[in-house]
């Protein structure tokens, strides 16, 4: 009588574990990728509200956020605007504001990224770069 062999070989484990660590580093770029672009929707859509934030306050006070020489972080921005931007240190974004009403958003973390939405951007949709 045959005795039958039961079982995979080491070549045929090998295998398999190749393809799943393939198969878990697609999805985690993939992941990685659809997370930051994630967080660039999050600046964006904390821009538009900046902008409409900036209209609301030259409409009742007659002059863009912030004056002159006024401090401009996002505990202030949040205080005179009336915003709730994120505002801890496990934020993804720095956010700025400008005397001619321009806002502006840069990654923390230091990677450059950054939007910016003019106050006058005629399709008001925030634009990659500076202001």
């Amino acid at each position: 009588m045959k005795k039958l062999k039961t079982g995979f070989t080491l070549l045929e484990l090998l295998v398999v574990i190749v393809i799943i660590g393939i198969l878990v580093t697609s999805s985690l770029l993939n992941y990685q990728g659809a997370s930051e672009k994630t967080k660039d929707r999050e600046a964006q859509a904390n821009l538009k509200i900046l902008q409409a934030s900036q209209k609301i306050y030259h409409s009742e006070i007659g002059h863009y956020y912030p004056e002159i020489g006024q401090v401009n972080n996002i505990a202030t921005i949040n205080q005179n605007l009336g915003v709730f931007l994120p505002a801890d240190n496990n934020r993804n974004w720095d956010y700025e504001v400008h005397d001619d009403g321009d806002c502006q958003a840069v990654r923390k973390g230091g990677d450059g990224r950054a939007w910016c939405l003019p106050i006058n951007d005629v399709d008001g949709e925030p634009n990659p770069g500076v202001c």
